[in-house]
């Protein structure tokens, strides 16, 4: 039994001290766990984000990203009279560039930008009674943005990295109409809601903390 251990023990020691960071032509994969804080009122992308990197040469990595969130509610009264559901999606891609600092073989620093286009809707639906309903739909949004961003990993394995990346800039958003449908006793009546689109600079950003996988 000492043996086993001792032969684990010496093999866990091993990954740890010959961890390094990618070379020129590895990849990795990132996972984005959890936001850090949000800046101001907007987010420019999400967390919770796939992010894939190619390793080029003189320290540039291309970086792609993706995003999808979904979720969706459903309250009503003690008495059962009145019920509220609400959903809403969420989706981003960017489309970016990064450049590694020399750091040490274990630990990665980086600096770079991505151009990131998104959107979402939102919906929520209310019951007064069995015959008085209302449903309002958000109007769809559209976000398209440019995002410095600033990041390290720490190769804690030859393949696996735990970090953190943050990023703030230029975001463009732009929000269709949307509807408000009134149902009584059968009858539905349909209206539309404002349009509205608003531009924010130098006031929105985002943070994760990251598990990296590398592959080559």
């Amino acid at each position: 039994m000492k043996k086993i251990l001792l032969s684990v023990c010496l093999i866990a020691t091993s990954v740890f001290a010959f961890a390094q960071k990618p070379a020129d032509g590895d990849n990795s994969l990132t996972f984005g766990i959890t936001g850090i804080n949000t800046i101001a009122l907007t987010t420019p992308h999400y967390t919770n984000t796939l992010l894939f990197k190619h390793y080029m040469s003189n320290g540039l990595a291309a970086r792609v990203g993706i995003n999808i969130g979904t979720s969706s509610s459903s309250t009503s009264t003690v008495n059962g009279g009145d019920s509220l559901k609400s959903s809403s999606m969420n989706w981003a891609l960017t489309l970016g560039v990064q450049k590694a600092f020399k750091g040490t073989d274990k630990l990665e620093t980086y600096i770079g930008a991505d151009l990131m286009l998104g959107g979402g809707s939102s919906s929520n639906t209310t019951n007064f009674s069995s015959t008085f309903k209302v449903e309002n739909k958000a109007g769809s949004t559209f976000k398209f943005g440019i995002i410095p961003c600033i990041g390290m990993n720490y190769y804690i394995a030859s393949w696996l990295a735990v970090g953190a990346e943050f990023g703030w800039g230029f975001v463009s958003s732009s929000t269709a109409a949307g509807s408000q449908t009134t149902t009584i006793s059968g009858t539905s009546t349909t209206t539309n809601t404002g349009k509205s689109s608003n531009t924010t600079l130098g006031t929105s950003g985002s943070g994760m903390l990251t598990v990296t996988a590398a592959f080559r």
